[in-house]
């Protein structure tokens, strides 16, 4: 009796090894320990969004692509021109702090109403005013020797436009405004 228990308990050990072996030559426990991995990282990240965390390499492909929605109410010009560029550069922040290789959105911007002609050389004077050029560049108008603002816009000003998308180009490594 002890020795059918014992056969037993080693078949058991014997199949669940070869149960890992072949999970493991599959690939599935590989990127099963993965996603754990990856979605515990991110959720820790998350609650301590105020830190520079890099995310690491094997974490990129389970990163969702979450689109921030938000509204500009103001029709001002140099204001809206300030609101694009800060918006610029902080999907130009996460883009270098995620280390990202894929095209990513990053903002969608509501426009509540008619705006005063807003251009790219309008979002660059402010650039080079306020920021001297340091957080991204946009040698189309004499800022920097990169052109990492890319002007995708109907027209090229912003005045009836709803909408403006503004995304991470992983092809041109600059930010596009899309509206």
């Amino acid at each position: 009796m002890k020795a059918l228990a014992l056969e037993t308990i080693v078949a058991v050990i014997i199949a669940m090894a070869g149960i890992m072996v072949f999970l493991y030559f599959t690939g599935f426990l590989k990127s099963s320990s993965n996603w754990f991995y990856c979605n515990v990282f991110l959720k820790i990240q998350n609650l301590f969004s105020r830190q520079q965390i890099s995310m690491p390499e094997t974490c990129k492909d389970y990163a969702k692509e979450e689109v921030k929605v938000e509204e500009i109410e103001e029709s001002d010009n140099r204001i809206v021109s300030r609101m694009i560029l800060a918006y610029i550069i902080a999907c130009w922040n996460e883009a270098e702090l995620k280390g990202l290789n894929k095209d990513h959105p990053c903002y969608e911007i509501h426009l509540k109403n008619k705006v005063d002609d807003v251009t790219e050389a309008n979002v660059t004077r402010v650039l080079i005013e306020e920021d001297g050029c340091k957080s991204i560049e946009n040698s189309d108008y004499g800022c920097g020797a990169l052109d990492q603002i890319l002007w995708r816009v109907d027209g090229e000003f912003i005045r009836n436009q709803e909408t403006i998308l503004i995304r991470y180009s992983s092809k041109e490594n600059g930010i596009e405004v899309i509206g």
